[in-house]
């Protein structure tokens, strides 16, 4: 629970593996690896860069492991904030990997907030099962979580055995809230089978049982990076220049993505260059759940535009 401040930290050629840590029985011991932090409540990180290989299994950053309010009372803060960052590590691990960080849970309460800006990741991160980003693998957040991505970007091939891949977050949620994402770029490729994005592999609005508004919104974002989904079946074709899948739970929340730009190629058994999907979970939910805007794409890069229906 308490804060915790990393600042000015360069490693350099370093090799993390808690693969290797182990019980008696051969069982692994450690859950969250990061290269700096494992797991933490209340964490900000400046100005630091990361170099090397890390091993692990869920939950595993270039610098951080996992943030997770867990045990804090609804009084308690709990927060990460990551400004002017560098990862240059290659990542490989199962669940939630991110170049910066593998998974942020939060629950609903008030004193929580998540910050990324002016965040970078060159590494390749590779995930045998789902949610892997260029900068954040998983981001579960409450109502009253403040966060946001600016000016952050990728340029390290990102790759999940399944599903939920984006050259910035793999999966990304809000609950009965609005966030706003702006000025992220991808170069890196990013694969996967199922919600794959330049962006964000899969962006999910919630807004609860009461119905209150839920908004994601992304803007000036861009994509030069290869896309491609390797699944085989064609209701699973949630591949998109821009973002691989929108879920929008009922009819007051929304996705809107506007003045994008996809210039990578994107591949599957569908290719969308702004927006893969938009899944609609409740009846009350309509085609204006996700709205693209003021968004465009080079020639050729994809089959179609976008894929936004009910």
């Amino acid at each position: 629970g308490a804060d915790v401040t990393v600042k000015n930290l360069y490693f350099e050629k370093a090799y993390i593996n808690s693969e290797e840590i182990v019980n008696e029985n051969g069982d692994q011991m450690i859950y969250a690896t990061g290269g700096f932090v494992g797991y933490a409540t209340v964490l900000t990180i400046t100005d630091c860069i990361m170099n090397g290989v890390i091993y692990g299994t869920s939950s595993t950053g270039g610098m951080v492991g996992e943030v997770n309010d867990t045990g804090i009372r609804s009084s308690g803060k709990s927060g990460l904030v990551m400004k002017n960052c560098y990862n240059f590590a290659d990542i490989n691990g199962a669940n939630s990997l991110g170049g910066l960080v593998g998974q942020v849970k939060q629950s609903n309460y008030s004193n929580r907030y998540l910050q990324f800006e002016n965040c970078h990741n060159n590494g390749d991160i590779k995930g045998y099962y789902n949610r892997i980003g260029g900068i954040a693998g998983s981001i579960d957040t409450s109502k009253e979580t403040q966060y946001s991505f600016v000016k952050c970007s990728n340029e390290g091939d990102i790759t999940a055995g399944y599903l939920c891949a984006g050259g910035i977050a793999g999966y990304i949620t809000t609950f009965r809230s609005v966030k706003n994402h702006s000025q992220l770029s991808n170069s890196g490729n990013v694969t996967a089978g199922n919600s794959v994005g330049g962006i964000i592999g899969e962006a999910e609005a919630d807004g609860g049982m009461n119905l209150s508004r839920s908004k994601i919104i992304l803007t000036d974002a861009y994509n030069n990076g290869k896309i491609h989904s390797t699944s085989i079946r064609a209701d699973t074709r949630y591949v998109g220049g821009i973002m691989g899948n929108s879920v929008v739970s009922d009819g007051n929340s929304k996705v809107e993505i506007s003045n994008c730009f996809n210039a990578g190629k994107v591949t599957g058994l569908k290719s969308y260059a702004i927006l893969g999907n938009n899944t609609l979970y409740s009846q009350l939910s309509n085609i204006y759940s996700a709205t693209v805007s003021n968004s465009y794409y080079l020639s050729g890069s994809a089959a179609e535009a976008s894929h936004v229906s009910g």
